[in-house]
């Protein structure tokens, strides 16, 4: 393991296209931003270990018809939530260079 020290506004790079930025320190507390690309998942270690779980149990029972189709609606859902905050994002960033 590579340990490094930072302070507040400083980052690490990772590969050539994720960036994590250290963005306040509280106490114990340390608030971190990460730029990475979409394709690339990034999850806290609590979540991770959640999605294998859930993972595991999932390949462990079939899969119906119904279930297929809840899922497809999820992914309709959260792709139109994405754009949606892409949209709002946009008009923030067209707002504030005005």
């Amino acid at each position: 393991m590579l340990a490094l020290t930072r302070k507040k506004g400083e980052s690490i790079i990772i590969g050539d296209n994720i960036e994590v930025v250290v963005l306040s320190v509280q106490g114990d507390l340390v608030k971190i931003g990460i730029e990475a690309p979409r394709a690339i998942p990034v999850n806290r270690k609590e979540i991770f270990v959640q999605i294998l779980e859930q993972n595991r149990r999932a390949a462990e029972r079939p899969v119906s018809v119904q279930d297929i189709s809840n899922l497809f609606k999820m992914m309709q859902e959260k792709e139109k939530q994405e754009k949606e905050e892409f949209l709002k994002r946009s008009e923030a960033n067209a707002d504030s260079s005005e």
